[in-house]
């Protein structure tokens, strides 16, 4: 399985199921993964972070042609839309699903929409094990960190900023030459609305961050996304002491120590609802909107800066708008539950089973041969730096120490009493396995 930031703890939990059941589980770097898989035997299972891309994902094809089976799952599935439909415009991706042997949806929406567009595809409506985290599960494997952030913070109120175009790590030219060597067409990739809105967003973040720091007695935790860069936000809050501006940990554990939670329209202001954690949304402040999110719609929203000095001031804690957990259900199969990661492995072993793969085999693969060329070929399409922003924000970068950290936590709250083993093989790529 490779991993992206996002997804760690969650594909980490699969890991732990898998090596319940006795199999080996390669987990890490894409360019890892893939060329250990390249150079396995059939027999094996590859899971896919998405669906294929236009120009075709030719690893899939190779990888299925090769006797391995295939299953895959979209990262977001367009949970924080209020409508799939608005979601599939930007995401090419749920094409050509025919090619997985199965492919997990997240909820009612991804399920029905992928079908009608996709009839081929074997679709299964378990969940996502990134849902895992959002709710009582997540609150208690990350009760530590959120009380550390408490005491070492203060009572802060977290600003999610999702300005991944305007405070971009690669340019826009950069970005349009990626999308054109992937298979994207120009109509598939405009983004010029998304433009404005981020524009915007960030001249009334900045009034916030100023308005909550000065004006309440709250501490500001500035939270922006994954893909953006950082260091605009630390230059103009570099000299403003109750602003602390980080990537730092886990957004759960982040949402969890919060004593108030803006946004306006990301995953991250979902997470927050489904945590029942105060959540309110900034979107009106905008004034212009992008697309219509489904955090936004069910979030108490803010009316102007004098109506979040109020708000933010009065005492009171802002929980979700009525009707908020029926919608959830029917984008959300299952969150904060454990049977997600149960369903997911049940049902890639009765791929094994039924095809007769019971003797499950070792990957293989040239990893310093791939990974050098991997890492050559992305430094030319965009540079030596904005390459190495881009894999140190895409992807976890962890040691054998910090995995055996989190695989024994996972442990400790399962009540799983078996001992495991890890292999460091690359730049956060291991074998795990039940010994």
């Amino acid at each position: 399985m490779e991993i992206y930031s996002r997804e760690y703890l969650g594909k980490l939990a699969l890991t732990l199921e898998f090596i319940k059941r006795n199999l080996i589980v390669y987990l890490g770097a894409n360019h890892a993964i893939r060329a250990l898989a390249m150079g396995a035997a059939a027999g094996g299972i590859f899971f896919e972070t998405k669906g294929m891309t236009p120009s075709g994902m030719n690893h899939l094809a190779s990888l299925k042609n090769s006797g391995l089976i295939l299953v895959g799952q979209d990262e977001e599935a367009g949970i924080s839309f209020n409508t799939f439909e608005s979601f599939a415009k930007f995401r090419p991706e749920i094409h050509g699903l025919e090619i997985f042997d199965k492919f997990f949806t997240w909820g009612q929406d991804d399920q029905m929409y992928i079908s009608s567009l996709t009839p081929g595809a074997n679709l299964v409506q378990t969940g996502s094990a990134k849902s895992l985290f959002w709710g009582s599960f997540g609150e208690e494997f990350y009760a530590d960190e959120a009380q550390i952030s408490k005491e070492s913070i203060g009572d802060y109120v977290l600003i999610i900023s999702n300005l991944s175009m305007k405070n971009n790590l690669i340019s826009k030219k950069q970005m349009n030459r990626y999308l054109y060597k992937s298979g994207y067409k120009k109509d598939e990739y405009d983004f010029t609305k998304r433009e404005i809105w981020e524009e915007m967003a960030f001249k009334k973040i900045i009034e916030i961050v100023e308005v909550v720091s000065k004006k309440t007695s709250f501490k500001v935790v500035l939270r922006p996304h994954p893909s953006e860069d950082i260091e605009p936000w630390n230059k103009l809050f570099q000299h403003n002491s109750n602003v602390n501006v980080s990537k730092k940990g886990n957004i759960v554990a982040t949402i969890l120590g919060a004593r108030h939670v803006l946004h306006a329209g990301s995953t991250a202001g979902l997470e927050s609802l489904l945590l029942g954690k105060s959540t309110l949304s900034y979107q009106n402040l905008v004034g212009f909107e992008d697309e219509e999110m489904f955090a936004n719609t069910y979030s108490q929203s803010l009316n102007s800066l004098e109506d979040l000095v109020v708000k933010l001031n009065s005492g009171h804690s802002f929980p979700p708008l009525p009707g908020f957990l029926e919608i959830a259900r029917r984008k959300l199969s299952c969150f904060g539950e454990y049977g997600v990661i149960e369903n997911q492995v049940s049902e890639i072993l009765e791929i094994v089973e039924r095809t007769s793969n019971s003797n499950l085999i070792e990957m293989g693969g040239d990893l310093k041969k791939t990974g050098t060329l991997k890492r050559v070929f992305e430094r030319i399409r965009f540079g030596k730096s904005n390459f190495e922003k881009l894999s140190s924000n895409k992807r976890p970068q962890i040691n054998s120490s910090d995995l055996e950290f989190d695989l024994k936590k996972l442990q400790k709250l399962l009540s799983y009493e078996f001992h495991v083993e890890i292999h460091q093989l690359a730049d956060s790529t291991f074998r795990i396995e039940r010994i």
